[in-house]
């Protein structure tokens, strides 16, 4: 084993196994730039997803991280800057909404953002997206400005709303 390998192996050892509140924001960001794209991969899963933090810091790591070439680097890159509720990302996820490629998680992060711009493209997934056609109608409602029901959505954000 190269000393490169031994590193990504004993920081996806790191982060698969321990707390997100064992590791600084500075360790985390550090670690979403990595060579690596499952360290990258797992890194913005921690930062993004099962850490409460928020800075600019941090949204611009995950801002970043939203044109990474491993997919579901980006699909979490999303659902954290969503979480945030950081609309600098809306652009950015309409396009990706566009493509023919969408992960369950950008889903999510639509719903969560509940912005016009995200309509047109929610509905275009309405004809092929089968991932889970029940949160696709949420977060499209969502968007439409109508209010939805979802339990889970309380545990998609965190308490820093505009």
């Amino acid at each position: 084993m190269t000393k490169k390998s031994i590193d990504k192996a004993k920081i996806l050892l790191l982060l698969q196994n321990r707390d997100c509140d064992d590791f600084s924001e500075t360790q985390l960001c550090e670690w979403m730039e990595h060579n690596d794209s499952d360290v990258r991969d797992w890194a913005t899963f921690t930062l993004g997803t099962q850490a409460e933090e928020d800075s600019e810091n941090i949204r611009l790591a995950l801002l970043k991280r939203t044109h990474d070439v491993n997919f579901d680097t980006v699909s979490e890159a999303f659902f954290g800057l969503a979480r945030r509720r950081d609309r600098r990302a809306i652009p950015i996820l309409v396009d990706r909404l566009y493509s023919d490629h969408v992960s369950e998680l950008e889903v999510q992060a639509a719903g969560i953002f509940a912005d016009k711009s995200l309509v047109a493209p929610l509905e275009l997934l309405l004809d092929w997206w089968d991932v889970d056609s029940d949160l696709l109608k949420r977060a499209l409602k969502r968007c439409n400005g109508e209010s939805v029901a979802d339990a889970d959505l309380k545990d998609w954000v965190v308490s820093n709303d505009e």
